[in-house]
């Protein structure tokens, strides 16, 4: 009676064990799971915000008369324009094959844009001072914001 009783014991031990390590199993499973979509999300806001940031930042350091929105292959791209030296250099700021590009170049040349971060898409509207930003990550969560550009002058 001993001897069964002790494998019973054994037995209940076993399978109490087996139960914990399969729910232990799943808990890491969702947790892998969980920690993958919060990381996904976390870049696609983090490239969403840099790409607004970035672009208000470079409008704030133009004059309000520099702006300007022109068509590059059937995209917005915002066109900021500076003198030196008698020279006209153009800075163009434009989504293109999943990233937001900028390329600074004497008015006229071809432009070779340098990556500043992922981005599928970028929508540009300029009306009456305001500049309104409608930026697409590549998730496809669409982020907008607007600047008044009359009043940043390069003084901000």
């Amino acid at each position: 009676m001993k001897n069964r009783s002790h494998v019973i014991n054994l037995l209940f031990m076993l399978s109490l064990f087996c139960v914990f390590a399969v729910t232990a199993l799943l808990v890491v499973i969702l947790g892998a799971d969980v920690y993958k979509e919060i990381s996904a999300n976390m870049d696609a806001n983090h490239n969403a915000r840099v790409s607004v940031a970035y672009i208000t930042q470079k409008v704030r350091q133009s004059g309000p008369d520099s702006v300007e929105i022109r068509d590059l292959g059937g995209s917005d791209a915002l066109v900021l324009t500076q003198g030196i030296e008698g020279i006209t250099y153009e800075t163009w700021i434009y989504a293109q094959d999943g990233s937001l590009l900028e390329a600074t170049a004497q008015a006229g040349d071809e432009l070779f844009g340098q990556s500043i971060t992922q981005l599928e898409s970028l929508n540009i509207e300029l009306s009456e001072g305001l500049l309104t930003l409608s930026v697409t990550d590549v998730y496809g969560n669409t982020h907008d914001s607007a600047l008044n550009i009359k009043s940043t002058g390069g003084s901000l």
